[in-house]
């Protein structure tokens, strides 16, 4: 599966290389622009000694950190999807002989852009309920215990590890039943409702468990190059935001912490721009897999190979911008 996936990405590295520059730095810009965001009242918390010493300032802070944290998070998801479109998209035009051209990956974007994005939308606001749940009980039992003095105070960590536990292998579940909802979008020509249940039905029960351990690899695998690479690039960036401050004189380190508040998430989406369609051509891979593995769908598309133009539709609807298909056989 891995050497699949490499495979995909090396076709037509420059069209998948260009659209990854464009979508990611786009998300990252956006990304800047909430964390940034969020980030304001946390830095006017800091910076104002009159607010020290009130709790309802900090708490602000807090919250318009995650916030803005959240933000962030749901915008590169959405960008990695628009992605996943383009890649999927490519990928299906090479299986079938109907090279796709540049102008062909944009009408895909447009064509089952926002259907991606609800795909991923949906999964992502249920993870951020259920961690929101948990995050709630977990202050609710805290301040229980400690309103009631039952116990001593290490006993809180009881319930933060066990409705952690329970939150993270529940996070898990949701995203490897809905992992292969994006490729569906493109190969089968639906609707973001639609593709999650497809993505449901191609990992129900013993299905679940090999999509889900092959995407998981991968997904670790290109998050420790991404924080490899963007480790790289931030250290760097922060020594010279450091001496610029200290070069200048100045005591207020609100615009150092800005630039580099600013700067981090473009570099990091600069860097996903190279790492990101990996993990989007093994989504498309595995998504196959399960496909041939459960629905024979290699034998659709061998048949639309050899020119039967019924079967063809079935396997992969025609998209814009795709070269005529080359008949074998």
């Amino acid at each position: 599966m891995l050497g699949a996936a490499a495979r995909l990405y090396q076709l037509r590295p420059k069209l998948i290389l260009g659209l990854s520059l464009v979508v990611m730095l786009i998300g990252g810009a956006l990304s800047a622009l909430i964390g940034g965001v969020g980030m304001i009242p946390a830095l006017r918390s800091a910076l104002d000694p009159s607010t020290m010493q009130d709790p309802s300032a900090g708490g602000a802070g807090l919250l318009g950190t995650i916030l803005g944290q959240v933000g962030s998070s749901l915008v590169v998801g959405l960008a990695s999807a628009l992605l996943t479109v383009a890649l999927a998209a490519i990928t299906l035009g090479e299986a079938t002989r109907r090279p796709l051209t540049s102008a062909g990956a944009r009408a895909a974007l447009r064509r089952h852009g926002l259907a991606a994005v609800l795909a991923v939308l949906v999964p992502g606001l249920l993870l951020l309920l259920v961690w929101a749940i948990a995050i709630g009980a977990v202050v609710g039992i805290a301040y229980a215990l400690r309103a009631a003095a039952v116990g001593p105070d290490w006993l809180i960590a009881i319930p933060i590890v066990v409705l952690g536990l329970v939150a993270g292998v529940l996070s898990l579940w949701i995203w490897g039943r809905t992992s292969l909802a994006v490729p569906a979008v493109v190969a089968e020509e639906i609707g973001g409702m639609a593709s999650l249940r497809r993505s449901l039905a191609l990992t129900r029960g013993r299905r679940f468990w090999r999509p889900f351990g092959e995407l998981l690899l991968v997904s670790v695998l290109v998050s420790v190059v991404m924080q490899v690479l963007a480790s790289v690039v931030m250290v760097p960036l922060i020594l010279v935001v450091i001496v610029a401050a200290l070069a200048s004189g100045s005591e207020d380190p609100t615009g150092a912490v800005l630039v580099v508040t600013v700067l981090s998430p473009l570099l990091t989406m600069l860097v996903a721009a190279f790492a990101q369609p990996y993990m989007a051509a093994a989504q498309t891979v595995v998504y196959a897999d399960a496909r041939m593995r459960h629905e024979a769908w290699d034998l659709d598309l061998a048949r639309m190979l050899r020119g039967a133009p019924e079967e063809a539709s079935r396997a992969v609807p025609p998209a814009a911008g795709t070269d005529a298909p080359t008949t074998v056989g």
